[in-house]
C-alpha cells in the first residue's frame, strides 16, 4: 500500500509520518495545505477495508455475536455502510466545524484527521493477518491491534482539540462538546447498533 501511495503521488513515507506524529498541526500547515483527499485515497480505502475486517473479527472472537458472521456478503454489507458512515460523518464534522472557524481551517483538520486514520489501516494490516490466521493467539493480535488503533484515534482527537484551543481560541467546553457530539458519540452509536444493545 506504501509503496502504491508513493507511486500515485511521489511522497516518501517520511511525508506522512511527519504529518501523523507532529502535534502541533501549526508546523505541518504547509505540507497538509498541498494534500487532497486523492492523494492518500488508496490508504483511505485501505483503512475502511481494515475497519471492516477489524470489526467483524471483534464481533466473531470477543462478542461472539451471531449477527455478523465471517463471510463475503456480510463483508461487503459492512464495508457499504461504514463507508456511508464516515462520509457522513465526514461531512458533519466540516459543517459542524464551519460555524466556529473559518472554512479552510475546517477543511484543513478534516484532511489530517482523514490522513490520521489511514494510518491506522497500514499499522492494523499485519495484526489483523496473524490474528486471523492464528487459533490462541488471535484474541491477543486482535486486541493489539484495537489497541494501537484506538490510541492512534484518540491522538488525532487530541490534536484537533489542541489546535482549536491555542490557535482557534475556543473554549474547553466548546470543544468538549464537539468531540462528544461529532467524534465520540457516533463511534458508540454505531458500536452500539452493530452489537443489537440499541
Amino acid at each position: 500500500m506504501l509503496v502504491l501511495q508513493k507511486n500515485i503521488w511521489a511522497k516518501n513515507v517520511h511525508f506522512y509520518l511527519k504529518i501523523l506524529w507532529t502535534f502541533n498541526l501549526k508546523k505541518v500547515e504547509d505540507e497538509l495545505e498541498n494534500v487532497k483527499f486523492f492523494n492518500y485515497f488508496p490508504l483511505y480505502i485501505n483503512y475502511i477495508f481494515v475497519l471492516t475486517l477489524a470489526i467483524l473479527l471483534f464481533f466473531n472472537f470477543v462478542i461472539k455475536s451471531g449477527g455478523l458472521v465471517l463471510n463475503h456478503l456480510v463483508f461487503f454489507k459492512l464495508l457499504l455502510g461504514l463507508s456511508v458512515f464516515l462520509l457522513t460523518k465526514s461531512f458533519i464534522q466540516q459543517f459542524v466545524l464551519s460555524f466556529f472557524i473559518q472554512g479552510s481551517d475546517s477543511e484543513f483538520l478534516n484532511r489530517n484527521f482523514d490522513l490520521g486514520n489511514s494510518f491506522i489501516g497500514i499499522l492494523g494490516i499485519p495484526f489483523l493477518f496473524i490474528s486471523f490466521y492464528t487459533l490462541k493467539q488471535s484474541l491477543v493480535f486482535l486486541w493489539i491491534t484495537l489497541f494501537v488503533g484506538l490510541a492512534l484515534y484518540l491522538y488525532n482527537l487530541g490534536k484537533i482539540a489542541w489546535y482549536m484551543y491555542k490557535f482557534e481560541s475556543l473554549s474547553p467546553l466548546f470543544i468538549l462538546v464537539y468531540l462528544c457530539s461529532a467524534e465520540i458519540l457516533p463511534v458508540f452509536w454505531i458500536t452500539g447498533w452493530m452489537s443489537g444493545k440499541l
